[in-house]
C-alpha cells in the first residue's frame, strides 16, 4: 500500500469515526472466517459495518480532531471495529 492510499484510508476512517453514533472495538483473534462473515452479516442487518483496520492507520485517524476516540491502549492489538451511524451504509 503506497502513501497516497494510506492517506486516503486515514481520511476515510477519520470521517467514519467522526460520524459514528456507536463504535465497538474488539479483538477478533480466534474467530474463524465463517464466524466473521456471520458477524458481519448480522451487523449489516442492524445498519452497522464491521471493518478490520491496520493499527497504525487507526492511531492516525483517532488523533485527527475533533472527535473523542478510543484510548491508545484499546488500539494496541489486532482489532476490528463495528460502527453504526444514522447515515445509510453505501453498498459495496
Amino acid at each position: 500500500m503506497d502513501r497516497q492510499e494510506k492517506e486516503r484510508q486515514v481520511a476515510e476512517l477519520t470521517e467514519r469515526l467522526r460520524t459514528s453514533e456507536t463504535l465497538i472495538v474488539a479483538d477478533y483473534r480466534g474467530l474463524t472466517m465463517p464466524q466473521i462473515d456471520q458477524l458481519r452479516s448480522k451487523l449489516l442487518e442492524q445498519g452497522a459495518r464491521f471493518t478490520v483496520v491496520k493499527n497504525t492507520l487507526t492511531s492516525k485517524a483517532r488523533r485527527s480532531p475533533p472527535r473523542t476516540s478510543p484510548s491508545s491502549q484499546s488500539c494496541r492489538r489486532r482489532r476490528c471495529c463495528a460502527r453504526r451511524s444514522s447515515a445509510p451504509l453505501p453498498r459495496r
